[in-house]
């Protein structure tokens, strides 16, 4: 918030996802630029990856379960407010190590997600092209959106604007249906009662194919030109039981690829 924001583009992140069974949620999400002066839901919210949900946990499927979704307007009476999710129940694992390439294609008649289009073969059985930094990235109609919305007249107040990236790792709360530390059975003594989303890189592109932002994280600390890192007591409005700590957002590296990633840990103390 205040250091990037972009209108319509496309956006890679490269993530490695911790095993959220059961109670962490990890998320890769964009909000509104005119967030606070509009509050939430609002400013609108674009979800790219979330992962944790009840569902998953209940169905034993929560290392494949994930969904986007979008949220919007204004909170009603009954608390609800105006969204749009898609669950997808993928047909190989996410939490098994690996980093996996999730794409937002953002333009003013749509929203679409996609997952791992650099592992989607083409028609002809090869491997679909990677983007380097200086690529233009390549959306093929072979690759299905797991995510995909029409921005029509009424939500372009909401969507037809610049947005910033947020990342986070959550414990508990109303998405993962788990209100207790106890309950977290993620951090637990066989991980020394900690877990860590990496993130390798995030690239975004405006349509025409122009890099517009590179963050490869390849400094020894968090470029705070471009990041905030929020530090509270409050686990937020979605009843999660963490508080926000600065020591638990640091740049190291990937042991497996050798690589400096973003690492945003979750701790179970005391």
């Amino acid at each position: 918030m205040g250091k990037f924001s972009f209108q319509y583009g496309i956006l890679e992140a490269s993530v490695k996802i911790p095993k959220t069974a059961d109670g962490l949620w990890p998320a890769l999400w964009l909000l509104g630029g005119d967030y606070p002066e509009k509050s939430w839901p609002g400013c609108g919210e674009i979800d790219i990856l979330e992962m944790g949900h009840k569902d998953g946990i209940a169905g034993g499927i929560q290392d494949k379960l994930f969904n986007g979704a979008a949220h919007w307007g204004s909170v009603q009476n009954d608390g609800s407010h105006p969204n749009y999710a898609i669950h997808r129940t993928n047909r190989y694992g996410l939490q098994y190590g690996d980093f996996h390439l999730f794409t937002l294609v953002w333009d003013e008649r749509s929203i679409k997600m996609y997952l791992d289009r650099d592992k989607v073969p083409t028609r002809d059985g090869s491997p679909a092209a990677g983007s380097p930094p200086a690529g233009t990235p390549v959306i093929t109609a072979d690759m299905k959106p797991y995510f995909e919305m029409a921005i029509t007249p009424e939500l372009e107040p909401y969507f037809r604007k610049p947005f910033f990236i947020v990342l986070n790792l959550a414990a508990g709360g109303s998405f993962t249906g788990i209100f207790t530390v106890d309950g977290i059975s993620a951090l637990n003594r066989g991980n020394s009662n900690q877990a860590s989303m990496y993130v390798d890189y995030i690239r975004v592109y405006s349509n025409s194919g122009a890099l517009i932002f590179n963050e490869e994280f390849n400094s020894s600390r968090i470029d705070t030109r471009i990041w905030n890192i929020e530090e509270n007591d409050d686990g937020g409005g979605n009843r999660e039981t963490q508080s926000y700590r600065r020591r638990n957002v640091q740049i190291d590296k990937d042991r497996v690829s050798g690589k400096n990633c973003l690492v945003l840990t979750a701790r179970k103390e005391g």
